[in-house]
């Protein structure tokens, strides 16, 4: 069907799930709660002002003041990001690490690629992505 088995499942899922939702007590009951109440909204104005998309809400004072709080906020945890990384760097810790790591693994760039790509969880990431010979591995995306 597809050239991944983990698309291949979860698109077999997928269908299962739909056809037990069509017949399901949970549509029917969603559908019988929708239904009344997308008659009672119908002709609510307030109903139509939060669901078009308008500029008066993008313009209004609480958006405005919504949009400073949170640029403060965001240059706030910038600043806090700088400074920390700052002073990782010249912290004593930092650098005690980074002459142990240096020594533990200085000529061990290879040895720790191959600890890596042995591990299992880059073989398992590594089989749920493989492709599907039996489709001749073309692509679903």
């Amino acid at each position: 069907m597809y050239a991944s088995y983990t698309f291949t499942v979860l698109s077999k899922v997928w269908e299962k799930v739909n056809r037990f939702y069509e017949y399901s007590l949970l549509k029917r009951t969603y559908i019988k709660i929708k239904d009344p109440l997308k008659k009672l909204s119908s002709g609510s104005l307030l109903v139509a002002f939060l669901t078009q998309e308008s500029a008066i809400l993008e313009i209004s004072f609480l958006c405005r003041m919504y949009y400073v709080v949170v640029d403060i906020i965001n240059n706030l945890l910038r600043n806090l990001n700088t400074f920390f990384v700052k002073s990782l760097k010249e912290s004593s810790s930092y650098k005690l690490i980074t002459k142990i790591r240096t020594k533990c693994f200085r000529n061990s760039k290879l040895d720790l690629e191959i600890i890596i790509k042995n591990s299992y969880f880059v073989r398992v990431i590594t089989y749920i992505f493989t492709l599907d010979e039996d489709n001749g591995g073309e692509k679903w995306w």
